[in-house]
């Protein structure tokens, strides 16, 4: 192929040098000299299997492992310990007990007969006894920060829910509809019953879908939310605005107008998986996602940086020190550990 860089070094330079929308351009003249130097003097040290940088699913990551990593700074000792979230939630029945969902296996029958049955792996199953049961009893799911958990409702819906989220939904739905209510971040695969809609309500919008696959974040926290739609069709109530969305776009609400935009909706609908992955997204959002993962307080030191940018992915279940070292590869910035607090500052 044409142009194609003659080693992987090569490539690992000039992807990263071509990297869009960073920050601070000015600044990867110097970085690019810096990435050689390292590359060589790692040649020196040891020989780099080709094949395993080859399967490597970014740039970032491959570039992470090119860095020395023998004799680390206490800043980046104590950011290692900063591990990631795991699969647990709280579920609430509607007799207002409460369970705590782990690893461990949880069967229980609600007193509407539908059977709920809790595994690690498989999230929560909700499977109804009698299609001619009408008692309407809700069950909640919490998500504490640190921590992530899956759904089967009991039409069939699959409901991802990220960090410090919950969601509220009956135990077996209604003739005419299907209403959830959600707080946080939430990934649903709709199960489609073109007589019953699907209705999901959060403190912003209300989304109407027939059978879909969509991601919302809507934190009560946060000064912005939006709703990204990966496939089939969705509306979206927002006060007296009513918008539809095709696959690939998002609505964007924030300072109480909401704008649709196309975007790629691989960024906002894999946090589930083994990657989070940002578009161009601001630090300042981004820390406010990796501080709901890691349970810690984030303080910006120089409120310029809340509005640098980076664009790519890092390791999801990985200590918090992976991910700083990838982001101030790419920003202006480095990060410090006080007790809980990581601390945001620009590079002197």
């Amino acid at each position: 192929m044409p142009n194609e860089p003659k080693n992987i070094d090569e490539k690992i330079i000039r992807d990263w040098v071509e990297m869009k929308k960073l920050q601070h351009p000015k600044y990867w003249t110097k970085m690019k000299d810096k990435l050689e130097i390292v590359i060589r003097r790692k040649r020196r040290i040891q020989r780099i299997s080709y094949a395993a940088i080859f399967m490597l699913p970014i740039v970032a990551g491959g570039l992470y492992l090119l860095l020395d990593t023998s004799s680390l700074s206490p800043t980046e000792q104590t950011l290692a310990k900063v591990l990631p979230g795991d699969k647990k939630a709280i579920l609430y029945t509607s007799d207002g007990s409460s369970l705590v969902l782990s690893g461990d296996t949880l069967s229980l029958t609600e007193v509407n007969g539908t059977r709920i049955l809790s595994q690690k792996n498989e999230g929560i199953v909700y499977t109804p006894r009698s299609a001619d049961d009408k008692i309407e009893i809700y069950n909640t799911l919490v998500i504490p920060p640190k921590g992530e958990y899956n759904i089967t409702l009991s039409d069939g819906t699959q409901v991802w829910l990220n960090s410090s989220s919950s969601l509220k939904y009956p135990v077996f739905f209604s003739d005419t509809l299907r209403k959830v209510q959600l707080e946080g971040e939430a990934y649903f695969v709709v199960s489609e019953n073109k007589e019953k809609p699907f209705i999901v309500e959060t403190k912003d919008y209300s989304i109407r879908v027939l059978g879909t696959a969509f991601n919302v974040m809507d934190y009560n926290d946060d000064n912005y939310s939006h709703t990204t739609l990966a496939r089939g069709k969705i509306e979206i109530l927002h006060e007296n605005t009513r918008r539809i969305l095709n696959p690939g776009e998002q609505a964007l609400l924030k300072d109480g107008k909401m704008l649709i935009k196309k975007v790629d909706p691989h960024y906002y609908t894999t946090w589930m998986n083994e990657r989070f992955y940002f578009d161009s997204e601001s630090l300042e959002n981004i820390m406010k996602k990796l501080s709901r993962w890691y349970d810690v307080q984030v303080t910006f030191r120089d409120e310029e940086a809340k509005q640098y940018h980076f664009e790519g992915s890092v390791p999801k279940y990985s200590s918090i020190k992976e991910i700083c070292n990838i982001i101030e590869l790419t920003t202006h910035v480095r990060f410090e550990l006080e007790k809980n607090n990581i601390i945001v500052k620009i590079k002197e």
